[in-house]
């Protein structure tokens, strides 16, 4: 997910000006790739290693040696969302048409950092459970995850209001629409996320309920 709006972003420039040719219309750089992998992969991943699990975890029968990890929900997962959320920030990218200066390169890279970074941060949190909607399992149950998805939150507005900060990134102060942008892309997913789950288990109850004959 997170290589595609950065090869997209290689590959389209259809009018590059004397401020866009000296450096390529990539859509992220090396470091805020980097620092996507850090906010998003380091301490919310280390959280959901200690996540208490589905609700229904000791009623389960054991689970098939052989049994591929790769599990129906999980390809499901793994195929639809990386889909949506590439669509989202690629248009968010877009719309601020990066190829016509320097300074609006900066700020769709400014937009698409952090909304990529708050949508990893929310789907941390969808991810606790690949079966139920998160408010079953217990919004707040896992508390370092709260505490780590703060954390990384922290860090970022670190990044996007201190100056020095800012150089060092590629990234400027986020306008309004910016933020606009980055909460709405990180509301449909999650929404979408847990509308889906919510769905799927309440298809599986009538089945589950049954007593076996």
């Amino acid at each position: 997910m997170v290589a595609l709006p950065y090869i997209a972003g290689s590959a389209y420039n259809p009018s590059p000006t004397q401020d866009t040719k000296a450096s390529p219309l990539v859509a992220l750089t090396a470091i805020q790739l980097l620092w996507v992998n850090l906010t998003t992969d380091g301490l919310p991943a280390i959280a959901l290693g200690v996540d208490p699990g589905d609700p229904d975890l000791m009623d389960k029968k054991p689970r098939n040696p052989n049994e591929s990890v790769f599990t129906r929900d999980v390809k499901v997962y793994l195929i639809v969302v990386p889909i949506v959320m590439a669509s989202l920030l690629l248009f968010g990218y877009f719309f601020y048409r990066p190829w016509e200066s320097a300074a609006q390169l900066t700020e769709a890279r400014t937009q698409l950092l952090t909304a990529m970074i708050l949508m990893e941060l929310a789907n941390a949190i969808s991810a606790r459970s690949l079966r139920f909607p998160v408010f079953k399992i217990g919004l707040f149950k896992n508390k370092f995850l709260w505490y780590a998805i703060l954390l990384s939150f922290g860090l970022q507005l670190l990044v996007l209001y201190t100056p020095g900060i800012q150089t060092v990134f590629g990234v400027t102060s986020p306008e309004p629409l910016d933020w606009a942008f980055a909460i709405l892309f990180t509301a449909i997913v999650f929404s979408s996320l847990e509308i889906g789950k919510y769905v799927m288990s309440r298809k599986q109850q009538p089945s589950q309920s049954r007593p076996s004959t």
